[in-house]
């Protein structure tokens, strides 16, 4: 059994960590040898990347036997699990800050590199019950608002665009803080956001472009003004304890390849380059 950077077997230490998080598993690509020595690739991914990565992995599924277990989630979740010693091969963030707290705690092999981007997006139900037709429409008093929390990529994206755009004469001052007390729930992940605004939980939530697709007819959608709307750059990094860093190495490849770039973009993602 492999052992973590302390000396304790991985899958003892942290069995209860991956819990209801992990989505599913898939025979992918990994390494050369996997034909003859099957090995289980583990891969920490934000939660926004789950439609495009399951896709990658049936993509991969032919090439060789490497089990490939995913784990989708916050970045910031993932972060701290990795750096506390969960069972990880790969890590894919939605932001450099979870990369950098990872990297921090030794906790990964190698450098991270960028391999896709994506923007943000306002999402409301599709009867639209609030009747939001633009982001001034967030600060309104009564508008039940969900976001991520902060610590979460795509929370901190979205508040400090409202932060941006409270220096402007167009939203007020006060913008940042009338859109914030509307806030009537704060998530763990992007995929929880949009949940909640599909059910009809909350008049509206931000969320990224790449989660309005699964969502389909339930919901409208209206991008931020253009000089407020980040773009989140997702970055993907071996973990320092992988079990085998050739499939690890592999998979990030693949990810950033063109074949794994090609996929990205079918969903929405925008080009690492």
């Amino acid at each position: 059994m492999a052992a973590n950077a302390h000396g304790m077997p991985r899958n003892l230490r942290f069995m209860n960590v991956l819990a209801p998080s992990v989505a599913a598993v898939f025979i992918v690509a990994g390494s050369a040898s996997a034909a003859t020595k099957p090995v289980t690739l583990t891969v920490f991914a934000a939660a926004s990347l789950r439609e495009a990565f399951t896709d990658v992995a049936r993509e991969l599924r032919s090439k060789d036997a490497t089990t490939v277990r995913f784990n989708f989630g916050g970045s910031n979740q993932l972060a701290t699990q990795i750096v506390l010693g969960a069972p990880a091969d790969v890590f894919a963030s939605a932001d450099a800050r979870q990369m950098q707290i990872a990297r921090a705690h030794g906790a990964l092999d190698g450098t991270a590199s960028v391999f896709a981007g994506n923007r943000l997006v306002v999402v409301v139900p599709a009867e639209n019950p609030a009747h939001i037709r633009s982001v001034r429409d967030l600060g309104r008093r009564g508008v039940r608002l969900v976001l991520a929390a902060p610590g979460v990529p795509v929370g901190r994206y979205a508040r400090a665009a409202f932060s941006g755009m409270a220096n402007e004469a167009a939203y007020g001052s006060d913008f940042e803080r009338r859109v914030l007390a509307n806030v009537i729930s704060e998530e763990t992940d992007v995929k929880a956001v949009a949940a909640k605004v599909a059910l009809g939980e909350a008049d509206a939530g931000v969320v990224y472009a790449t989660d309005v697709g699964p969502l389909g007819s339930r919901v409208s959608v209206f991008g931020l003004p253009g000089r407020y709307a980040p773009v989140a750059r997702y970055f993907i990094a071996v973990v320092r304890a992988t079990v085998d860093v050739r499939a690890a190495r592999g998979f990030i490849a693949f990810v950033r390849g063109a074949r794994g770039q090609a996929i990205l973009a079918r969903h929405g993602f925008l080009s690492a380059r």
